[in-house]
C-alpha cells in the first residue's frame, strides 16, 4: 500500500484491484467464499491508498484503531511504518538502530532476570504452524496455484521494472519477510509474528500490485513496439480482457469446487456451503412453516437458514469470537434418539439432517437427494 500510494499511475492501482481479487480462495486461506458482494469493498483498497495520501493523523488513528481491535496488528502497522522511516535515515544511525535492537534483543534473552519475559515474547511471537490449520499451502507449486501462472509471470516483470523505483525498501522487505516466514513454516513448524496463513496471504496481497505493474509495462511496451497509435487504448483493454479471463477462469466453478471438496482436498478449494439440496431444504421449511422457529443443522449449513428462511439457528461455527454452539449438531447426532431432553433445552423445532432418524418423537416432513426434514414433536 505505501508502494502505491509512492509510486503507482491510476492504472496500476486498478489493475491492483483486479489482481487481487483474481487470487483463488479456500476454507483456510481468504474465508469460505472471499470475493463476495458484502466485502468487495476491502480489494478497493489498493486503490484508495493510490488515491489519497496519509497525513500524519490519520496514520495515528489508524494505528489506536488496529491496535484496539488485534493488538498484533497494530505491532505489525507500527513495525511497518518504523521500517519506511528507517529506510530514510543515514548509514550512522542505521547502525546505532541495529546495534540498539540488537543490544535490546540479547539482554531480554540472556539475562537470568528477564528470561521469564523472554519465553512470553516467543509466546507472543512465535505461531505454531499446525494450529489451527495442519493442511496449509506448502511452499511449492501451490503458491503459484493460487497466484496463478499467469499473474506469477507478470509479477517477474513488475519486480524486475520496481527495483528501479524510489521507496520500494518497504514492499521489498515485507515481501521477503513473509517468503521468510513460509520457508521457516514448511521446514521448522513455526512463523514468526504471524501465522503461516497469514504469511501466504500476505505474499499474494504483494504479489498484486506486482502483477500490475508488469501488466502495465507490458501494454505500453506492447504499444511502443506495434506504434498502434489511437488505437493504443483498445489494445490495453484487450490485453488485459484476455489476462483477467485467464485469471477468472474457473474461478466460480461450483461444480467443480464441489467435487474437489471431498475428502482431504477438501481443504484446498473454496469452502463449499450450502448447495442445491441444502437450499430445498432450508427453502422447504421457510415456505411450510411460520418463520422464527429453531432449527438445528451441520454448522455450515446453518449459515444459510436465516437468509433464506429467515428462521433462527442452534449452531455456528466459532470463529474467532468464541460462540455459536458449534458442538451442539455433532453431540445431538452422537446420541441420537436418546438426546430429546437436550434438545428440549435448546427448544429445537426442525432438524436438518444426512442421516436417517427412527426416533418417536421425530416426522420427516421433506427429502430429497442429500438432505432430511424433521419436524420435532417434544413437550417443551
Amino acid at each position: 500500500f505505501l508502494y502505491l500510494r509512492n509510486n503507482a499511475t491510476p492504472s496500476v492501482a486498478l489493475l491492483s484491484m483486479l489482481f487481487f481479487a483474481a487470487v483463488k480462495s479456500n476454507r483456510n486461506l481468504l474465508g469460505t467464499w472471499f470475493f463476495t458482494p458484502h466485502i468487495m469493498s476491502f480489494f478497493t483498497i489498493f486503490f484508495l491508498f493510490y488515491l489519497y495520501s496519509i497525513r500524519s493523523k490519520l496514520v495515528i488513528f489508524a494505528l489506536l484503531v488496529s491496535s484496539y481491535i488485534y493488538p498484533l496488528s497494530g505491532f505489525l502497522f507500527l513495525t511497518a511504518v518504523l521500517a519506511e522511516h528507517a529506510i530514510k535515515l543515514n548509514k550512522r544511525l542505521k547502525c546505532i538502530l541495529v546495534l540498539v535492537v540488537v543490544g535490546a534483543t540479547v539482554s531480554v534473552f540472556y539475562h537470568p532476570t528477564l528470561k521469564p519475559l523472554a519465553a512470553k515474547i516467543l509466546g507472543i511471537i512465535l505461531f505454531d504452524k499446525s494450529k489451527p490449520f495442519p493442511l496449509a499451502p506448502k511452499l511449492n507449486l501451490e503458491l503459484i496455484k493460487y497466484v496463478g501462472l499467469t499473474q506469477a509471470f507478470l509479477a517477474l516483470i513488475g519486480l524486475f521494472v520496481v527495483r528501479k523505483q524510489a521507496k520500494v525498501g518497504v514492499m521489498m522487505f515485507s515481501a521477503a519477510f513473509c517468503f521468510l516466514n513460509i520457508v521457516i513454516g514448511t521446514f521448522l513448524s513455526f512463523t514468526i509474528l504471524l501465522p503461516y496463513l497469514r504469511a501466504f496471504y500476505y505474499l499474494m496481497i504483494l504479489i498484486a500490485p506486482l502483477s500490475a505493474l508488469g501488466l502495465d509495462n507490458f501494454i505500453r511496451k506492447t504499444n511502443s513496439i506495434l506504434r498502434v497509435g489511437r488505437y493504443s487504448g483498445l489494445l490495453a483493454v484487450l490485453i488485459a480482457s484476455c489476462i483477467f479471463y485467464v485469471s477468472f477462469l474457473n474461478y466460480y466453478d461450483i461444480d467443480r469446487h464441489h467435487y474437489f471438496s471431498i475428502g482431504q482436498s477438501r481443504y484446498y478449494v473454496i469452502l463449499y456451503l450450502v448447495d442445491e439440496d441444502g437450499y430445498d431444504a432450508i427453502n422447504y421449511i421457510g415456505e411450510h412453516y411460520p418463520s422464527g422457529v429453531r432449527v438445528l443443522a451441520d454448522p455450515l449449513i446453518s449459515y444459510g437458514i436465516y437468509p433464506i428462511s429467515k428462521n433462527y439457528v442452534i449452531n455456528l461455527r466459532n470463529a474467532n469470537l468464541g460462540v455459536g454452539n458449534q458442538d451442539t449438531y455433532s453431540k445431538f447426532m452422537s446420541k441420537r434418539c436418546e438426546a430429546d431432553d437436550y434438545l428440549r433445552n435448546y427448544t429445537v423445532d426442525y432438524i436438518i439432517t444426512t442421516r436417517k432418524l427412527s426416533c418417536s418423537w421425530l416426522n420427516m416432513v421433506y427429502e430429497n437427494n442429500k438432505l432430511r426434514v424433521y419436524e420435532v414433536y417434544l413437550k417443551k
